[in-house]
């Protein structure tokens, strides 16, 4: 969360994908650590974010994570 809070900061820097990566991750581990909710929605926005970002990777692997939930 902390790394999302310098990331959302950094007004100087529009990065969409990066934004996208770290909402995945942060998906990732809710799921991992049991909170199916949060993980749902940090997956949401990473999916959001990385079609604004044009990341079809990003795209990819939150959609079939959300798939998995």
């Amino acid at each position: 969360d902390r790394a999302m809070r310098l990331l959302r900061r950094a007004s100087e820097w529009k990065l969409p994908g990066a934004h996208a990566a770290a909402h995945l991750l942060r998906g990732r581990i809710y799921r991992l650590a049991g909170r199916p909710r949060r993980a749902l929605g940090a997956l949401q926005h990473a999916l959001r974010l990385a079609e604004q970002a044009g990341e079809r990777r990003l795209e990819q692997e939150a959609g079939a994570r959300l798939g998995g939930l």
